[in-house]
């Protein structure tokens, strides 16, 4: 497993790209970094790129890990998009994940396409959209 963090200055996002098998202490090491980047950058946006990476998280992991991130320093001021492969066979978790996430009020979002995922981060829907004029 390797992951990256960078910081994209033009928006306020961490950048975090991941590849290969991920557990769940993986994922707490990778959140870990991202925040605290994100606290070192005064960013509140969080990109998850997990297209070249396979999940090998429970489905009580999964269950668990709004809980799991709060505690590692998630909060909601934060905005997060993970992305990750429409081929992915860990499909149904991150569908599982985003429902998890919209009920304990979490601000994250999945999607399959990088570019979608970008721009509901640096577009807040109640202050201007991409098809605004």
């Amino acid at each position: 497993m390797g992951w990256e963090i960078e910081f994209i200055q033009d928006h306020g996002i961490i950048s975090t790209t991941v590849s290969g098998i991920v557990t769940l202490d993986d994922l707490k090491k990778i959140s870990e970094g991202a925040y605290i980047e994100a606290k070192r950058n005064d960013a509140n946006r969080l990109l998850n790129d997990y297209r070249k990476a396979s999940l090998h998280l429970s489905i009580s992991d999964i269950m668990d890990l709004p809980h799991t991130l709060w505690n590692l320093g998630r909060r909601s001021k934060y905005r997060n998009a993970i992305v990750y492969s429409v081929n992915s066979k860990n499909n149904p978790d991150y569908d599982f994940f985003n429902t998890r996430c919209f009920n304990s009020s979490h601000y994250a979002k999945v999607f399959t396409d990088y570019d979608e995922a970008y721009l509901w981060l640096i577009y807040d829907s109640n202050i201007v959209s991409p098809s605004s004029p």
